[in-house]
């Protein structure tokens, strides 16, 4: 079952008498101030973005392979540990403090820069690809079979006017390098 109710400016949505529910775009457009998921098992697919519920349970949606949370900006704490299937997560610009994705061994593409992460455990997610932290975090935890990642920015030649890739730092799992006010570390 496939449910598009975005920008629809409701208040309340209740998806819990639809059961075989799979995909669900409920924001951006609304102003959903909670978010029942708990009888969606089989949800494979949510994007919620841009509403104001402050928490957001996905521990029954066990099928769920994407979610897009993007613009909650009421949002604190997002535990993933119970969706071992998810491949992408999009969490940009939420007011996360806590991000547990110990049990997404499948999440091969993240989005988590504009939070307020402190740290990232990402050493359980052995086939992540993309991963756009964008510096932030104090702390991150990588996993041992990854060869680098590298953090970067564009650079401007005031000269020429041309934009060119420049990497800030180059992370080898088996070494701890430090910058200021955040250090990666490699496992």
């Amino acid at each position: 079952v496939y449910i598009d109710c975005s920008n629809c400016w409701f208040t309340r949505l209740n998806v819990g008498d639809v059961p075989a529910l799979s995909y669900l775009i409920c924001g951006p457009g609304n102003y959903l101030s909670s978010l029942d998921l708990s009888n969606n098992s089989k949800l494979q697919y949510l994007c919620c973005q841009n509403i104001s519920a402050e928490s957001l349970d996905l521990s029954h949606n066990t099928e769920l392979e994407y979610l897009d949370c993007s613009w909650m900006k009421s949002l604190t704490t997002l535990d993933l540990s119970a969706n071992a299937k998810l491949q992408y997560l999009d969490c940009f610009n939420c007011a996360l403090t806590s991000l547990v994705l110990s049990g997404c061994p499948s999440l091969a593409v993240l989005y988590c820069h504009n939070n307020d992460l402190a740290e990232l455990d990402i050493s359980q997610n052995e086939i992540l690809i993309h991963d756009y932290l964008q510096g932030e975090l104090k702390q991150v935890r990588e996993s041992s079979s990854v060869t680098y990642y590298e953090y970067g920015f564009d650079v401007e030649d005031e000269e020429s006017g041309e934009t060119t890739y420049a990497a800030a730092l180059r992370v080898d799992p088996t070494m701890k390098f430090a910058m200021p006010g955040r250090t990666i570390y490699g496992v």
